[in-house]
């Protein structure tokens, strides 16, 4: 097409080899697995102030999918 100029996608190695072994492994794609949580770094100083927190080291956990395994194991 005279409208399409140098369009060129790059797929991560990682991702191709991913999708090579699971294809090879299940005879199917799989997919990525995924924990099913939105997760925030305590890195602003007022977001730890606000939640009594000493230190920047873990997450705030701001979201859990409902189909989530970890849905009936952490609380937001």
């Amino acid at each position: 097409s005279d409208d399409a100029e140098n369009i060129g996608y790059v797929i991560p190695t990682t991702v191709v080899s991913h999708f090579l072994n699971d294809y090879e492994k299940n005879r199917r794609y799989t997919g990525f697995p995924s924990l099913g949580v939105l997760l925030q770094k305590l890195e602003n100083p007022a977001l730890r102030e606000c939640l009594k927190v000493q230190s920047n080291e873990g997450v705030l956990v701001r979201r859990i999918e409902p189909t989530s395994d970890a849905h009936n194991v952490l609380k937001e």
